[in-house]
């Protein structure tokens, strides 16, 4: 796994938004994600599912091309929300067991 520091990089800008450069190089499950996220410290979070949406806008700024997960459960708390950079038209609620990459964000 790279180190946290090579994960952020040069974090891309947007808004009151940073996202870190590079993803996660291992694909997760959500609770796997949670972990490490929070292991690069500082604030750094799984996106919220507007905020993964505008990051899909800019996807190819950030050279991401990979099933994401976001911080957004459904009711019951067992799926989780992900989208497909590669496929627009594939988003939606995922067994958190799934595995799916990871795009770190932080406020401003």
């Amino acid at each position: 796994m790279m180190l946290s520091n090579e994960i952020k990089g040069t974090p891309i800008k947007i808004e009151n938004l940073e996202i870190a450069q590079f993803d996660i190089k291992e694909p997760l499950n959500w609770l796997d994600a949670q972990k490490a996220v929070k292991n690069l410290g500082q604030g750094w979070r799984l996106p919220g599912r507007v905020e993964l949406d505008d990051m899909f806008k800019i996807r190819k700024k950030l050279g991401a091309n990979q099933f994401y997960w976001s911080s957004v459960l459904d009711e019951s708390g067992t799926l989780a929300w992900g989208r497909n950079f590669a496929i627009s038209s594939r988003k939606g609620f995922s067994s958190k067991a799934n595995v799916a990459y990871i795009r770190a964000v932080r406020n401003l």
